[in-house]
């Protein structure tokens, strides 16, 4: 290929690749908020990481949200032709719930029903995250979230039955 034809900016492989950075930012933050002591606890504590207090570590995680669903719809629009082939029985060539996308569907509300309706191993996840933040590196009962105070009522009616 000649270099007049070839194209000067590849918007498909752009949006490909801005899907996948902003994926391993968004999961970066993620994992840092996941962590993060409660608002109050970051502010009165000046919590940082890499120099990042959570408010940072938060907006910068919305924005790459935000970048990942945007190039995400792009990356659709440009992929439609390839995803609705996932889409059509490699037998009959008509629409079809190939076994894949079946298997992702059931996944997928696997993991919402177990978070929403508390489920282990979700529930203990959270359950985790908690008892980190309230007994984590610095003890004392920081970081107290939602699940905390669930959690200490529930071992009080345990302790009563």
């Amino acid at each position: 290929m000649t270099e007049t034809k070839r194209k000067i900016f590849n918007q498909r492989a752009f949006v490909s690749v801005l899907v996948g950075i902003s994926f391993i930012l968004m999961a970066i933050t993620g994992i840092v908020m996941f962590f993060a002591p409660s608002c109050r606890i970051a502010r009165d504590t000046s919590w940082s990481v890499l120099g990042f207090d959570k408010d940072q570590w938060v907006a910068t995680h919305v924005w790459f949200s935000i970048a990942f669903v945007i190039a995400s719809i792009f990356h659709i629009y440009f992929n439609w032709t390839a995803l609705i082939n996932y889409f059509e029985s490699k037998i009959t060539k008509a629409f079809a719930f190939r076994a894949e996308w079946i298997a992702a569907l059931v996944l997928c509300l696997l993991l919402f029903a177990g978070t929403i309706f508390e489920i282990a191993p979700f529930s203990t996840l959270m359950t985790w995250k908690e008892t980190f933040k309230r007994e984590g590196p610095g003890g004392g009962g920081h970081g107290r979230g939602k699940r905390a105070g669930v959690h200490e009522e529930e071992q009080k009616q345990s302790l009563h039955r």
